[in-house]
């Protein structure tokens, strides 16, 4: 329900909150210009957000003469968006919603006369609905382009309230692996479409397309750069909405995955198992350090099922715990080598509960994200794992990591595992 508002007597009731700021660089109309001015009634983005939030709890309709200068960071020229502008003050963005498209550009500088304006809340995007560029809209000048912020996608996540609406800038950053080929959105059929881009830290975002984007048939950039946008959300869903074509700057070589983050656990048995411990459940055979056959004939950790035949086993190797509080990033890699026929290794995590220690119910399998060697004693790379994406994005004080063998009567491979590390930010 929208609820009516008329600014002064809002303040008049709550005797607390700030609506009619003073803008610095405010311009002065000129005499002749019919859209109407009170310089005792400003207000800023800031100010109508917290309306909204603190004050009338939801959207409100504006019944007197307002007025909110701000500056264009977004227009409808690119076909992104439509009916539609971002603009920006000291305080924030939000976007409008006219009644008709065109009329705003890119660089306007601009006072917006809010009566009969509705302040809404679109999905958690704040919006300004009901107006129309001849009526409410005073043009002070042009060419007043934003500097975007430089923003990482963790920041940005972690502080969308403030960034949303805004003119934004990301470095090092390129889409992900699996949208390689695709186009922004399809064009063809005029459907909008959501596309991942990720840092070389694995956190990601999404870029919303329109189908009706002048690039939205241009195919998605290879490579590695910085990205312009305005930042947008849609519920949990942070967003980016790409203004220009020419605002990718993505040619540099794609970051190899995980190449970010600081590493803060790296074991190659190279000290024995320095806090490892090995468990049979089942069978003869036991996990042991092979000083010769590990990574640059190093050692490695090393089981196998096959002794006079093969033979029926379960054998666990599980780590110590490691310390992980206080990052918001955390990706396992390590490199595993196999020959002869058999099942592969299982590898699990567990975020070690800070009361109660280990309990083996909550070991969480990590197989479907690894790459394992497939034989001939090949040292492969498992990938980055992105552990906080498998817990769900809980932030453990510490975890542990465990490697399950197991071998039959009818088959037993044997397994080497080395150089696993955890790399973080």
């Amino acid at each position: 329900m929208k609820r009516i508002l008329t600014f002064v007597s809002l303040l008049l009731v709550t005797g607390t909150i700030l609506l009619f700021s003073c803008i610095k660089d405010e311009v002065d109309d000129p005499p002749f210009t019919t859209i109407k001015f009170d310089p005792d009634k400003v207000v800023t983005i800031g100010d109508l957000k917290n309306v909204y939030l603190d004050t009338i709890g939801g959207p409100y309709l504006i019944l007197n003469d307002v007025s909110l200068f701000a500056t264009v960071g977004m227009d409808e020229a690119s076909g992104n968006i439509y009916k539609a502008s971002f603009v920006q003050d000291q305080t924030g963005g939000i976007q409008l919603k006219f009644f008709n498209a065109g009329g705003l550009y890119l660089g306007d500088s601009i006072r917006i006369n809010l009566k009969d304006a509705i302040v809404s809340n679109y999905h958690g995007l704040f919006q300004i609905e009901n107006i129309d560029v001849g009526r409410n809209i005073y043009k002070i000048a042009t060419n007043k382009f934003i500097e975007p912020r430089n923003v990482t996608i963790d920041d940005l996540i972690g502080n969308i309230d403030f960034y949303q609406s805004t003119v934004i800038e990301i470095n090092d950053v390129q889409f992900t692996e699996d949208m390689m080929g695709q186009t922004f959105a399809d064009s063809a059929r005029e459907l909008t479409e959501n596309k991942d881009l990720r840092d070389c830290y694995w956190s990601s975002v999404i870029v919303r397309t329109s189908g009706f984007a002048s690039f939205a048939n241009r195919t998605l950039p290879e490579g590695r750069g910085k990205m312009i946008a305005i930042a947008s959300v849609y519920d949990s869903d942070v967003q980016l909405v790409v203004r220009s074509f020419n605002e990718l700057e993505m040619d540099q070589d794609r970051c190899a995955i995980g190449s970010g983050g600081t590493e803060i656990y790296f074991e190659d048995f190279s000290q024995g198992w320095n806090g490892w411990t090995t468990l049979s459940e089942q069978g003869a055979q036991e996990w042991n350090i092979e000083n010769l056959y590990g990574m640059g004939d190093s050692p490695c950790a090393q089981i196998n099922g096959f002794e006079l035949g093969y033979n029926k086993n379960t054998d666990i190797l599980t780590s110590p715990e490691i310390d992980v509080a206080g990052y918001s990033f955390l990706a396992l890699n390590f490199y595993s080598s196999m020959n002869y026929d058999g099942d592969p290794i299982s590898v699990q995590m567990m975020e070690v509960d800070p009361n109660q220690g280990s309990d083996d119910e909550n070991w969480i399998d990590m197989d479907l994200y690894i790459t394992l060697s497939e034989g001939g004693f090949q040292w492969t790379n498992s990938g980055y794992i992105n552990l906080l994406g498998i817990l769900y994005n809980s932030f453990p004080e510490k975890i542990r990591l465990r490697f399950i063998y197991t071998s039959s009567i009818e088959s037993g491979s044997e397994w080497r595992v080395d150089n696993i590390k955890i790399k973080a930010n």
